[in-house]
């Protein structure tokens, strides 16, 4: 849709002092078709005043026309411009990612010999991306275990206190029930919705996690896994079968390097986000466009055609 704007509105205020000119100059071209009409008889009355009403019709024309082009006139239009997991236009589309954490007892297990807990790779991976998204995403935070809680969902600033809050106690571990609890919370939003599994892939009861993964390709809904750790219950081969059945993608944490964990978040927030905009066919953004030289154009031209018509009529 395209609109119309003055720079200058106030420029316009020139129109009406110019129009009492003209018609102070009008009563010079009354005078000048009274002799024409004197001149050719009664002849000659209709081209006079043919001449002077065009001459008039051109010069109120004329000012209005000046009077614009004094204003600064310029068109806008929205453009949908497309956007790619790395433009710096996808902070300004809006999307939804739900983010799966397990806290089962074995993501307090070391990510390797003597190192940091499994559960705070993952939190640190969580970290990064809130920190990557807009405020306008929204976040669905959900921990899991044997069960599925969701924590918090909201803008992505209030979930890192929630984040905080998180321990890895709990017993059993059931990745398909919170995949199935991600498909309920991605469908029955009106946005753009992908999802974020951060696991160390130890499944060992409730829903089948691949049927899981599959209803969530079925429903268009983005799903990328993020493998945390490697050896004792953990399974990276169920993590990448799991991401494969989904039709999504596959990452994997097997040390605690602070700056390696928030680029790896950075590109899961870049990636995921895009994905689901992709997925809902909303992978654009709108840009107003500004167009001053269109306008301007077509009234210099105009103004060129009246002060010729104003001439020929006997400015």
């Amino acid at each position: 849709m395209t609109s119309l704007g003055l720079e200058r509105p106030w420029a316009l205020a020139v129109a009406p002092p110019t129009m009492i000119l003209l018609l102070a100059l009008a009563r010079r071209a009354f005078g000048l078709a009274r002799s024409i009409e004197s001149s050719m008889g009664s002849a000659g009355r209709p081209v006079g005043r043919r001449l002077l009403t065009a001459s008039l019709a051109a010069r109120a024309a004329l000012a209005l026309t000046l009077a614009l082009l004094a204003a600064g006139p310029y068109a806008t239009a929205v453009e949908r411009v497309p956007i790619t997991p790395d433009s710096p236009l996808l902070a300004r589309a809006e999307a939804q990612l739900v983010l799966l954490v397990d806290v089962s007892r074995s993501m307090g297990y070391p990510l390797g010999p003597g190192g940091e807990a499994r559960i705070e790779a993952a939190e640190e991976v969580v970290r990064g991306i809130l920190q990557s998204l807009s405020p306008g995403d929204l976040v669905t935070l959900v921990a899991f275990a044997g069960g599925a809680e969701v924590l918090y969902s909201g803008p992505p600033g209030g979930a890192a206190r929630v984040l905080e809050g998180l321990s890895a106690d709990r017993n059993y571990t059931s990745v398909g029930d919170a995949l199935v609890t991600a498909l309920a919370v991605a469908s029955s939003s009106r946005r753009p919705s992908a999802v974020v599994l951060i696991s160390d892939g130890g499944n060992n009861g409730g829903t089948d996690p691949i049927a899981a993964a599959e209803s969530l390709r079925e429903a268009g809904i983005p799903l990328l896994v993020v493998q945390v750790g490697r050896g004792a219950s953990a399974d990276p081969a169920l993590s990448a079968d799991i991401a494969e059945s989904a039709g999504g993608e596959f990452r994997w944490v097997d040390e605690f390097d602070e700056s390696a964990l928030r680029s790896l978040a950075a590109e899961v927030a870049r990636r995921t986000k895009y994905e689901a905009l992709r997925a809902a066919g909303r992978a654009y953004v709108e840009v107003e466009v500004s167009d001053p030289r269109t306008p301007r154009d077509l009234l210099s031209a105009a103004s060129a055609v009246l002060l010729l018509l104003a001439i020929a009529g006997g400015a």
